[in-house]
């Protein structure tokens, strides 16, 4: 083997090597749920949305795993190269460093023309696959040409050894590999791939349910008490320090007023997902706060998947009617206001703006928040910005843009919904029962509705 032979060979090892490594975190990534380092929700980078998507599995299994063993196999029949097994080595090579790049092509234009969501991790891995085959192909170049020239040698007597003897001691590429048997067992096993992930359609939403022992829910009667608690305009207004994360949870405090400062009957429900009960009453809300079940959604008006998804949060009210109600957490993408986001893609450059503007209008007008909420959602890209804010001033006037106090409120309830967001790691949108998360998009409204009548035990109106 020459020498250029055995450092193609040498870099063709150490791709695989690094194709492995990425492709063992993506199949922990994707078992265990966990958000990807480094890998942050930004335009059309998306990793979560990626990973939760059926195409990043194959009859349930993450196809991540397969991609280890397929480099696993690579660095396999690297061995059988160096060694005396050349021949099947080299086989072997070829077969798994085509079937690699043929899954890289398929994987790279799911991301970009059907998911539209791109997951930088398994770009690296693509990228590893699409190197080593072009890798391997200048090596059996290489080795294929070093043979010919040995043969051409042992022909014109400068050699000692017969054509025959040196043609079976290489193993070489000119006759020693099956071409066709490799490229043959790497096509069938791509389309065994792509049908398998064609035809198995496994469930669009992924419910995750979390255990909890907090007590679930506190609710308190309508009292005519006037007496208020601070707010968090009072409290800035006096100086004091605001403790969001430490202060004593309203459910458990039994000096805790029974209405809100709106003179709205407090509901406090303690979602497993979220570390303290919330006051889903003094929250955004889709629906009556009294509704027997509540869900938390999690949502950004700029991601474009919280919008395909707000049809079915519409289907559901149409459908179990005061059964059920959305509260509505807003955790923009936009650096100036979420603490989270280091590098701002231009779809989301809105997105704090749009989110200040609806907690606003709950704030002056609630009876339109749904209006106005639902308005930012109706279509498939958000209205612009100035549209947005002349509908906010015919709903709520003035106000709703000039009141710095309420700005300050919109923002510390932005910061906590992030931080909310971060400690469940996962991507938008996301939905909150009692007594889990569940995230993606239903494949139809059917799987949708099985959902909230098995889990929540819904039953539609007659």
């Amino acid at each position: 083997m020459s020498n250029t032979a055995k450092r193609l060979l040498g870099l063709i090892a150490l791709l695989a090597l690094v194709g492995l490594g990425l492709s063992l975190y993506l199949t922990w990534a994707t078992w265990s749920t966990s958000s990807l380092a480094g890998c942050q929700t930004d335009g059309l980078v998306d990793c979560d949305h990626v990973l939760t998507s059926h195409w990043s599995k194959w009859l349930g299994i993450p196809v991540s795993l397969f991609g280890s063993l397929v480099y696993t196999s690579i660095l396999a029949a690297c061995v059988l190269v160096a060694s005396r097994f050349r021949r099947i080595g080299e086989t072997s090579l070829l077969c798994m460093s085509l079937l690699a790049a043929g899954s890289a092509a398929w994987f790279i234009g799911l991301q970009f023309f059907l998911l539209q969501s791109l997951c930088l991790y398994c770009l690296g891995v693509h990228l590893c696959s699409l190197a080593i085959c072009t890798l391997t192909i200048f090596y059996l170049k290489s080795v294929s040409a070093a043979s010919n020239e040995d043969q051409m040698r042992a022909l014109l007597g400068v050699m000692e050894q017969s054509p025959a003897q040196n043609f079976e001691q290489s193993g070489s590429a000119a006759g020693g590999i099956k071409p066709w048997i490799a490229s043959g067992l790497a096509s069938l096993s791509l389309v065994v791939l792509m049908c398998g992930q064609i035809l198995y359609q496994p469930p669009g939403i992924v419910f995750e349910k979390i255990e909890s022992t907090e007590p679930q829910e506190n609710e308190s009667v309508v009292s005519t008490s006037s007496s208020e608690t601070n707010t968090i305009e009072q409290l800035q207004e006096e100086n004091q320090p605001i403790e969001l994360s430490n202060s004593v949870d309203p459910a458990l405090d039994e000096t805790a007023n029974e209405v809100d400062g709106d003179g709205v009957a407090r509901r406090f429900i303690q979602f497993a997902a979220l570390k303290k009960p919330i006051d889903v009453a003094s929250l955004p809300i889709l629906g009556s706060p009294k509704a027997k079940q509540v869900m938390v959604e999690m949502l950004d008006y700029t991601c474009r998947h919280c919008r395909h998804f707000h049809p079915n949060i519409h289907a559901a009210t149409e459908r179990y009617g005061d059964q059920i109600s959305f509260v509505i957490l807003h955790v923009p993408l936009g650096k100036s206001c979420n603490p989270h986001v280091r590098h701002e893609h231009r779809d989301h450059r809105n997105a704090c703006e749009y989110a200040r503007l609806a907690l606003n209008i709950w704030k002056l007008k609630r009876e339109k928040f749904a209006e106005y909420h639902n308005w930012l959602m109706e279509s498939d890209t958000p209205p612009t910005l100035g549209s947005a804010k002349s509908y906010a001033l015919k709903l709520a006037g003035k106000e709703v843009l000039l009141d710095q106090d309420l700005a300050s409120e919109s923002l510390n309830k932005v910061a906590d919904n992030s931080d909310d967001l971060m400690a469940l790691r996962g991507g938008l949108p996301m939905l909150l029962t009692e007594g889990g998360k569940l995230q993606g998009i239903p494949r139809s409204e059917q799987e949708w509705f099985e959902f909230l009548e098995n889990e929540l035990l819904l039953t539609p109106l007659e």
